[in-house]
């Protein structure tokens, strides 16, 4: 920033002085828009604000993260020693010794629209038992499954989850407006405390004038006494018109070093800056723009663009939102439910079991396949096992159970309906009512907010006229006075005045430049608060903030 430049280039070169103590810096120039783009930079209640609006753009984001999908990964193995009392259990000596690997990933999620959910599910196992009756060991089983949960009434139409995203939404609105109320708060009062100082810089110009007046009026009196022209009384009037004047101007620089460090502490950004260090000169001129005074088009301006209201608008909004939701739940829950699985199985067929079974099964297999081959027919294949015939399709390893998924050998369809209603649900009625009650709080809130700007708008309104209209007669009564003053002066000169009435028009003149340059001062705050009043002030300066 050019300003920042000028500014740390003068503190440079006062440094490069090598002064043993801090010298008196030339005062730095700063213009009324550098003051407010340093304030806007700097500012540490600008900054936070736009913290809060950051935290609640990622709030948002964290809300819409509720519809990722999910991925679960279980992975357990098992062995287990079981004991038996029985031979049908399948264990030999007294216990059943099993052994299994178990791997379970899943996703599942939410949809967006109509709050549904859904899982997607795949189970791979592989088991190895001393189960004497087992046909496959080791065997692998596996399974594919996708549930789809729907409801049908309540979170149907809205749900918990969209709630927290429409909310987290008008939060970021929120944070804006909010923003933006700091931002011109800010803004505002660096330009009255911009114009501050420049009223304590000229008023210290104006009293050193008249200090100046005072000793050339002693300096004239002196001589007059000297001559026998004047009374020696003459001399201690314009002595003590002399000390009164050093008063003044001493209260005027203290007034300048308040006002200058009450506009430092609006554009610095902390205590470290080498800006404290150098005086500031506002370099911009004292004349205030011109502003519509209409007040309907002033009030209407300000109901369109002041963000309290926008925030009080906003939060109205999430009321609806919390209300939306709150009859919704008052609804019964009634989902349906629906899942398609499918599932496999393979393994390694078990031969020669010691358990004994009719021999008479496999006579007939041998001599149905004697009798088949005699007739030119195919045999009937088998696996013999201690247990029966295994399935050439379950003979194999976990590429063989996959092929019973893919090849939808054995699905399974399932779908229902799960029906649930509070029997008072006093709740959802007492949430419902306490949000219809909180909306009415914000409609009055409102209407107190609308009536608080329009007195606002025409009260600066006001201000700007009567600060205009103080300009005007002060200038008059400036040069009236100044007139004034140089005729008592001629007058004096002739011989047809006194000192003291001289004296008299000295304070007055001085006076009427004081209250002058006070009412152009009060003008421009003045416009600035009109501005502020009718939301207007991003937009005087230049100011924007992002979307």
């Amino acid at each position: 920033m050019r300003n920042v430049a000028v500014i740390l280039a003068v503190l440079a070169a006062a440094s490069s002085a090598g002064a043993q103590q801090t010298p008196l810096l030339r005062p730095a120039p700063l213009t009324v828009q550098e003051a407010v783009q340093m304030a806007v930079t700097a500012n540490k209640n600008i900054a936070a604000a736009d913290f809060d609006r950051t935290e609640a753009e990622q709030r948002l984001l964290a809300a819409r993260g509720a519809y990722e999908p999910h991925l679960l990964v279980e992975a357990t193995r098992r062995r287990a020693n079981i004991p038996v009392a029985s031979l049908v259990l399948g264990g030999s000596d007294g216990r059943l010794v099993e052994t299994d690997f178990i791997a379970s990933p899943s996703i599942v999620g939410l949809f967006p629209k109509w709050g549904g959910a859904y899982e997607v599910g795949f189970v791979s196992a592989r088991l190895r038992t001393s189960d004497l009756f087992a046909t496959l060991n080791p065997q692998y089983s596996t399974s594919l499954t996708a549930t789809l949960t729907q409801p049908l009434l309540r979170r149907f139409r809205f749900d918990e989850t969209r709630r927290e995203i429409a909310v987290a939404q008008q939060n970021v609105n929120l944070s804006k407006d909010a923003f933006r109320v700091v931002v011109m708060d800010t803004v505002t009062e660096a330009v009255r405390n911009y114009w501050e100082l420049a009223y304590a810089r000229s008023n210290v110009e104006i009293q050193q004038e008249g200090l100046r007046l005072a000793e050339r009026q002693l300096e004239s009196n002196r001589r007059a006494v000297d001559e026998g022209l004047l009374a020696p009384v003459a001399v201690v009037e314009a002595q003590v018109q002399v000390e009164t004047f050093q008063q003044t101007l001493a209260e005027a620089r203290q007034q300048v070093q308040v006002a200058e460090n009450q506009l430092k502490q609006r554009i610095l950004a902390d205590r470290s800056s080498p800006i404290w260090s150098v005086a500031l000169d506002p370099s911009s001129p004292t004349v205030a723009a011109d502003v519509n005074l209409d007040p309907g088009d002033a009030v209407a301006t300000a109901m369109a663009k002041r963000p309290e209201l926008k925030q009080l608008n906003t939060q109205a909004e999430i009321n609806r939102i919390d209300t939306r939701l709150f009859r919704e739940l008052k609804r019964p829950q009634l989902d349906i439910v629906a899942s398609y699985g499918l599932a496999g199985l393979a393994g390694a067929p078990v031969t020669g079991s010691p358990i004994l079974f009719d021999v008479g099964d496999q006579a007939l297999l041998e001599r149905v396949n004697a009798l088949s081959i005699a007739a030119g027919l195919t045999p009937l294949p088998a696996e013999e096992t201690g247990l029966g015939v295994v399935p050439p399709f379950m003979t194999g390893g976990l590429g063989r159970s996959l092929g019973s998924i893919f090849g939808l050998d054995f699905p399974t369809t399932r779908i229902g309906f799960v029906f649930s209603m509070p029997l008072f649900n006093r709740t959802a009625e007492a949430n419902l009512e306490a949000s219809i009650t909180a909306g009415r709080r914000l409609a009055a809130e409102t209407d107190s907010m609308e009536l608080e700007i329009e007195a606002e708008v025409r009260n600066t309104i006001a201000a700007v006229t009567s600060a205009r209209e103080r300009l005007s007669a002060a200038e008059r009564q400036e040069r009236a006075t100044l007139e004034q003053y140089e005729s008592e002066q001629r007058r004096f000169n002739s011989g047809l005045s006194s000192v003291f009435l001289v004296l008299v028009r000295q304070i007055q003149l001085i006076a009427a430049r004081t209250r002058a340059l006070r009412a152009r001062i009060d003008h421009l705050q003045a416009v600035a608060d009109y501005h502020r009043a009718t939301g207007q002030t991003l937009d005087v300066y230049g100011i924007r903030v992002r979307p």
